[in-house]
């Protein structure tokens, strides 16, 4: 007999605090030609003209602005052991299952030292990404974007999906540096990064490398919404460091960054009793 799966509910997700899990949306994968790109190449370039309509929806550009208004807003990351001042972030945890994306209780967030050798082996605490942010419709719309990029979201597979607002700030005589911890794998399956805001840098450039350290693509992320997809198993990736053009002012990059794992690979993740033969 084929077993049946039982829902995502919940109370099913453990976490550091004690709210409940909060549906936020059904999701019904589309085929895209990311994924193709994906899966050929290991990286894929969604670019702004490509992007940008169904990131922004129906609402045109005001939701957009008040997302990017947001990063005005993050605090200073305090785990940064390279002891910069440049990065500044939240973060928010999901779970997706069966098609139903669900905002998790909070967790920290890890990494082991292995994908992290700078600020990994430690459970890193961030303020969490604001209740009107997660609601923003071009947010959830960039995570729709993400899940369309998994094997089959909507059909029974449980994925642990974390989102980060990333700010990194160049000053006068200061570099602000994307990827601290050099050319990496996050320890996920997909990465999905889209530029928000890219004001008065030079530098900053996206790079991916094989599994054999072959540089495979260099670009720049210029536009708004202009993003990419990444297969963390199959290649690595890097971003060089940002600089002030104008040295009267602060330079800043603004980024949103999802990544997406199945949920039964680490026994870190919450416990999903959906995930399991009943």
């Amino acid at each position: 007999m084929k077993s049946e799966r039982t829902p995502l509910r919940p109370e099913m997700a453990v976490s550091i605090d004690d709210r409940p899990a909060r549906h936020l949306f059904r999701h019904a994968a589309e085929a895209c030609r990311a994924r193709q790109d994906l899966d050929v190449h290991g990286y894929a370039h969604l670019r702004p003209e490509d992007f940008a309509a169904r990131a922004l929806g129906e609402d045109g550009g005001r939701a957009f602005e008040a997302l990017r208004a947001s990063w005005d807003r993050l605090p200073p990351d305090s785990y940064m052991n390279d002891g910069g001042r440049y990065r500044r972030r939240r973060h928010a945890v999901f779970a997706v299952q069966g098609g139903d994306v669900w905002q998790l209780p909070y967790r920290p967030h890890f990494q082991s030292r292995a994908y992290n050798a700078l600020n990994g082996g430690i459970y890193r605490r961030y303020a969490e990404i604001e209740p009107g942010i997660i609601d923003n419709p071009v947010l959830q719309n960039c995570l729709r974007a993400a899940l369309d990029s998994l094997d089959s979201p909507d059909a029974g597979n449980c994925w642990f999906v974390e989102a980060h607002q990333f700010r990194i700030i160049a000053r006068p005589g200061e570099e602000g540096r994307p990827t601290p911890e050099g050319v990496h794998r996050d320890g996920v399956e997909r990465v999905f990064m889209a530029l928000m805001t890219r004001d008065n840098v030079g530098g900053g450039l996206s790079r991916i490398y094989g599994a054999d350290g072959e540089l495979l693509q260099e670009l720049c992320l210029e536009r708004p919404l202009e993003a990419m997809l990444v297969d963390d198993v199959a290649v690595r990736h890097g971003v060089t460091p940002i600089r002030v053009l104008d040295p009267a002012r602060e330079g800043v990059r603004d980024m949103l960054v999802i990544t997406a794992r199945r949920a039964a690979a680490d026994p870190n993740l919450p416990s999903f009793e959906g995930n399991r033969s009943q």
